[in-house]
């Protein structure tokens, strides 16, 4: 049930059970229900009484996991630690980063290391701060980043697939997708290469299949890299943002589907192609035909012959006559069929091509920034970055260069942005442009950064 932007809860029969007071809700769990009201968490319990109470800016689990239902990862002032089901603190808050594994292990990072290791709830380590990054695998493996690298390590820290790889995923049916320069393949659970790193962009295997791109076609594969071409599809017109609505496509006997999180179905493999959903709508091709489904699979537009992308900000590009343009959700074309290429909107603003070069329009089609640049990613928070004559440089909505250094990370939210270099961390206020320059910065999201300046360290809130 939801009112006036807040929600509450209802039973079958339409009767209050939560009085829609609640900015959200989350599904019930483990005898717990996280609720959030007036910028904190607390916690439910199954009889709707709160018996821990408001006091966590986030609830990191967001529900007790059910492998684990008597702790929950929470964190103040952007400080995690550990709770149990009492509301009793297990782990105090001071670590940057931690997740509870299904071992009952702990994957954790501190402020002052910026490292990630493996411990115990006691806190004693099992793998000591040496990582830049470490991702749960399996119960037997850890996937992990160093030096710019990556790799698999066992629970005992033990190295079982040398940090060789410029980029990973973690392993699927017994393959793991791997990135070595600028193209993914797949190895097994040897480090034998499977498939060449001649890929695009390509998903995960599920049922022996996978979705992937080489040289900008569209192809389904199996285990031993055998391809079959999914026709009709041109090109991949969506945001490089990534989705944040936890739902993924999925490939089981050459046909796409929708998987959550957990890996069950949201929508069973019943399409020749479907792009990734966005603000509650995806874009499905069958038959030779383009549509768009909900989240329940209800089809909530015409099919249409022409080549449809993905939907934001209001308008869906379509390709006709090798052209790209954008039409609204009635079917009406609201921006000219005239680019060569088009992007998903995002901030307002979509990339597109044009006479060979790439720029930036408004969804009125006002042109934003010039069709001056080689390429460019997608606005995100008010700003972008771009790339001309081999230089990569950062721009605000006016097209004005804010950074035209070498960077080497680049993090953003709604208020500030922060550039790594070599030497320092600039972080650039999107309100007023001021400019902070820091040695290193630990953190930032969720409305918190931590930075360290002149041997101190500072926890600031936007």
């Amino acid at each position: 049930m939801e009112k006036n932007k807040k929600v509450g809860l209802i039973d079958t029969n339409g009767r209050e059970l939560l009085p829609p007071i609640y900015d959200k809700i989350n599904e019930p769990e483990s005898n717990r229900i996280a609720v959030h009201k007036d910028k904190k968490w607390g916690f439910l319990n199954y009889q709707l009484e709160l018996v821990i109470p408001f006091q966590y800016d986030q609830c990191i689990s967001e529900k007790f996991p059910s492998e684990h239902p008597d702790r929950c990862v929470i964190a103040n002032n952007c400080v995690r630690g550990v709770i149990d089901s009492s509301g009793k603190q297990i782990i105090p808050n001071k670590y940057s980063y931690l997740e509870l594994l299904n071992n009952n292990s702990y994957i954790s990072s501190l402020y002052k290391t910026k490292k990630f290791g493996l411990m115990n709830e006691d806190e004693t380590l099992i793998i000591d701060y040496l990582y830049d990054f470490i991702e749960f695998d399996s119960i037997n493996r850890l996937k992990v980043k160093k030096n710019g690298k990556y790799g698999w390590i066992n629970f005992s820290g033990n190295v079982i697939i040398p940090l060789q790889y410029d980029n990973t995923r973690i392993f699927s049916e017994g393959l793991a997708c791997v990135k070595i320069g600028e193209k993914w393949g797949f190895i097994n659970k040897k480090n034998q290469l499977i498939v060449p790193a001649k890929l695009d962009r390509p998903s995960t295997f599920h049922n022996g299949k996978c979705f992937a791109t080489i040289d900008g076609s569209f192809y389904h594969m199996d285990i031993t890299g055998k391809t079959e071409a999914i026709s009709q599809i041109k090109h991949y017109s969506s945001s490089d943002i990534s989705s944040f609505e936890n739902i993924q496509t999925a490939v089981m006997n050459n046909l796409t589907g929708y998987q959550r999180q957990d890996d069950s179905w949201l929508i069973k493999p019943q399409y020749s192609f479907a792009r990734d959903f966005s603000e509650g709508r995806a874009t499905i091709y069958q038959n030779g035909k383009w549509s768009q489904i909900d989240t329940t699979n209800t089809r909530i537009m015409p099919w249409y012959d022409n080549e449809l992308g993905d939907y934001a900000n209001g308008l869906i590009s379509i390709f006709k006559n090798n052209k790209f343009g954008y039409m609204d959700t009635l079917g009406n074309i609201r921006i000219p069929i005239e680019y060569e290429h088009g992007k998903r909107f995002n901030d307002g603003f979509a990339l597109v091509k044009k006479n060979g070069k790439w720029g930036y329009i408004s969804t009125d089609n006002e042109v934003i920034i010039d069709f001056i640049y080689d390429y460019g990613n997608s606005f995100q928070h008010g700003f972008v970055t771009v790339k001309k004559d081999g230089q990569q440089v950062i721009l605000d909505k006016k097209g004005s260069i804010i950074f035209d250094k070498p960077y080497r990370s680049l993090r953003r939210t709604e208020n500030f942005i922060a550039i790594g270099t070599s030497e320092q961390t600039i972080v650039i206020s999107t309100k007023d442009l001021t400019e902070q320059y820091f040695k290193n910065l630990f953190h930032l999201g969720n409305g918190y950064c931590v930075a360290q300046k002149n041997n101190l360290y500072y926890l600031a809130r936007e």
